[in-house]
């Protein structure tokens, strides 16, 4: 007799199937794992498109005091903090909040100055925010974005967006 090389046991399987007639077993297992494998990336990009807080860490505690005194102020009122302790990511993580109790986030931000209105941007997209429109007099479609996003709304209450505009806008 004539004897072969080794074979893996995925030849070995495919082999068996294709002189049982069907589609081996390595063959199924395949199927199903390469479905559940498509699930999963699924799964992880919904995840990590939604909104959520960019930093490994969580607020620092006094971020997390602020945003629990604007809930028991009825979700109003102005963050006194000094300069650089983050009243921006404070006031996206209540955003956040909202977010995780409504399912969709609504925000109308103004600011000063082009400067803040860009930086708005940046943090808002840090957070994975969607639909952020910037309103200022160096954003050209800013008035069509909005027009759209008023026209949507009427169909759906829930829709998300953050519009980020200068008080000249």
């Amino acid at each position: 007799e004539k004897n072969g090389r080794d074979k893996t046991i995925g030849e070995l399987l495919k082999e068996e199937g294709r002189i049982a007639g069907g589609p081996s077993y390595y063959d199924q297992a395949n199927l199903v794992i390469s479905k559940h494998v498509a699930a999963l990336n699924e799964l992880i990009e919904s995840v990590d498109a939604q909104p959520h807080f960019p930093f490994a860490s969580v607020p620092h505690e006094y971020q997390e005091e602020a945003r629990r005194s604007w809930v028991t102020s009825d979700k109003a009122g102005i963050f006194a903090m000094a300069t650089g302790t983050g009243k921006t990511i404070t006031a996206l993580n209540c955003l956040l909040e909202e977010y995780k109790e409504a399912g969709y986030y609504q925000a109308i931000i103004m600011v000063p100055s082009e400067l803040l209105l860009q930086q708005w941007g940046k943090e808002l997209r840090s957070f994975q925010y969607r639909d952020i429109i910037l309103a200022s007099s160096k954003q050209k479609n800013w008035k069509r974005e909005v027009s759209v996003l008023h026209s949507d709304l009427i169909f759906n209450k829930t829709r998300s967006f953050a519009i980020v505009s200068t008080y000249a806008s």
